[in-house]
């Protein structure tokens, strides 16, 4: 069974319904049953609360793998004792391209990373660009305004990922062998992972 964390997120709206219609056995672990929707008819879901350790023990039952997104480095080493303490076999993380930097959102994904990385579980990590679904939101009122866009980036150049895509090559890595120990990068969607 595989366990979703960030089920209402940008990417796990996403991948939660390509689990389910591959028939695949999936639970996500939500603070509100409520906000999954009619896909909840489908799955497995247990409230719980990255923040809180004591509800993560039922959510691992009987879990081979996890999907994680967090922003607190703190909630992923919560996961992490649950997982264990349950014997889950893998984490899959969804990290950021900047996690080899140590600045901004990179460091903490980093972090995160090295934690997982030192579990004694099998991992694989996900580091998309920046999400176009973000984007929107950072610069639409620039775009609206001012028809610009700003970003920190110099004469640097970014390719932004669709949710739809980073859920297709989740998809693929927790059902198909061969990502143990690798950081799966891109800059554009990878066909090969899709359902």
């Amino acid at each position: 069974m595989i366990l979703v964390t960030g089920a209402t997120g940008n990417v796990g709206r996403e991948l939660v319904p390509l689990l389910a219609s591959a028939g695949l056995p999936v639970r996500v672990l939500v603070r509100d049953k409520h906000r999954m929707g009619p896909i909840a008819d489908r799955i497995e879901c247990v409230e719980g609360d990255l923040d809180r350790p004591e509800t993560l023990g039922p959510a691992m039952r009987g879990i081979e793998s996890v999907y994680i997104v967090s922003p607190l480095t703190q909630q992923v080493s919560n996961v992490l004792g649950a997982a264990k303490a349950a014997g889950v076999r893998r984490i899959v993380k969804q990290s950021t391209i900047e996690a080899d930097r140590s600045l901004g959102p990179g460091k903490w994904h980093r972090e995160q990373e090295l934690l997982i990385e030192t579990s004694g579980m099998e991992w694989t990590f996900l580091r998309p660009t920046l999400m176009m679904v973000n984007l929107i939101q950072w610069w639409g009122e620039t775009i609206r305004r001012q028809a610009r866009v700003y970003f920190p980036g110099g004469k640097g150049k970014a390719v932004p990922v669709d949710p739809r895509d980073i859920a297709s090559v989740a998809f693929g890595v927790l059902t198909r062998p061969g990502h143990k120990g690798q950081n799966l990068q891109s800059h554009r969607p990878t066909a090969a992972f899709g359902p």
